[in-house]
């Protein structure tokens, strides 16, 4: 540890330091080079008083080595640093957010293989697409089950790229070709920034051939109907 001479000098120098978040690191080199000229001089048989005032005569005169820090470090350039450090740490981090939401998409168990095989009635790959506002939702597949359950699997995705999945919860008014309407819906989905997930319609009838959504509000509208070609008794 120095001593209070040493201390002295060091805050001399950095009183000239306008900068003051690089003032630490200035005082580290400081003590360092104080110390190891200390050391020299002890070594060459000078008493530890003595040693430390040549180490100090040594370093120069404050204010000339104070004035040429402060111009090394200066304000402008130090604060257009920090601010563009803090800026590629934020950028690094908003990074490693959408790639860590994207992974979970893509290593999250598939939907479609949450029902055996042997439950499924009905299944064939779709491409329907529903565009409201910013979001883009794109049907994928339909899947029928032996306990009437109707499958409809989805991807989400929304053009905000703020935005951060979700579920897509109101369809519209779901009916078939038989004329029946169905309100028990239920839904399951991996949220990322492309959602996958699925809606589930129960107790589809046995006699409909075509599920039909339309949706109707606040001025945004749509119909979509979606063939099932079992029919029957679930053939």
């Amino acid at each position: 540890m120095l001593s209070p001479n040493s201390e002295i000098f060091i805050k001399e120098v950095l009183s000239y330091v306008k900068f003051t978040f690089d003032r630490k690191d200035i005082r580290k080199e400081f003590e360092a080079h104080i110390s190891d000229k200390i050391e020299y001089y002890t070594d060459m048989g000078y008493e530890l008083e003595e040693a430390e005032q040549r180490s100090i005569q040594d370093m120069g005169d404050t204010k000339e080595i104070g004035t040429e820090l402060n111009k090394q470090h200066n304000p402008v350039l130090g604060w257009l640093w920090r601010i563009t450090n803090a800026i590629a740490i934020l950028l690094f981090m908003l990074f490693c957010y959408i790639i860590f939401v994207s992974l979970g998409l893509f290593f999250s168990s598939d939907l479609l293989e949450t029902v055996k095989n042997s439950e499924i009635v009905y299944q064939r790959d779709i491409d329907k697409r529903i565009m409201i506002d910013d979001v883009e939702i794109r049907l994928t597949n339909v899947m029928l089950e032996e306990n009437g359950d109707l499958n409809i699997f989805y991807r989400y995705y929304t053009f905000n790229r703020w935005g951060n999945g979700g579920s897509f919860g109101y369809l519209g008014t779901i009916t078939d070709d038989q004329g029946n309407n169905y309100t028990s819906l239920s839904g399951a989905s991996h949220e990322g920034i492309i959602t996958e997930g699925v809606w589930t319609i129960t107790d589809f009838s046995k006699d409909a051939n075509t599920v039909i959504l339309t949706y109707d509000r606040y001025n945004r509208k749509y119909q979509l109907e979606i063939p099932i070609e079992v029919g029957g008794a679930y053939e």
